[in-house]
């Protein structure tokens, strides 16, 4: 199995056109960029997004999309000031 990953892996390198533009696009280096800071900072914001979808839906079957937006923007929000505030700063 980790041959083939492997192999997929080399492979994509030699692939021109769409999946290189796509891979260097501005959107996915951010997320890049940021991937650490989330990593710090997305399991703090479990509960917050919890109590929040719970609060404005009060259980419905409409929780876990309300869930997921608010722990999405939870998280890149804090990865966002953790990374201008103490990351960027010391590179």
């Amino acid at each position: 199995f980790s041959a083939c990953c492997g192999a997929a892996v080399v492979a994509s390198l030699y692939i021109k056109g769409r999946v290189l533009s796509f891979m260097g696009s501005p959107s996915l280096r951010l997320i890049a960029r940021l991937s650490y800071a989330v990593y710090l900072t997305h399991y703090t914001t479990i509960d917050a997004s919890a109590a929040w979808a719970g609060a404005l839906l009060g259980g419905t079957s409409g929780f876990i999309p309300l869930f997921l937006f608010f722990y999405l923007s939870l998280s890149f929000a804090y990865a966002i000031a953790l990374h201008l505030l103490v990351e960027r700063p010391f590179l």
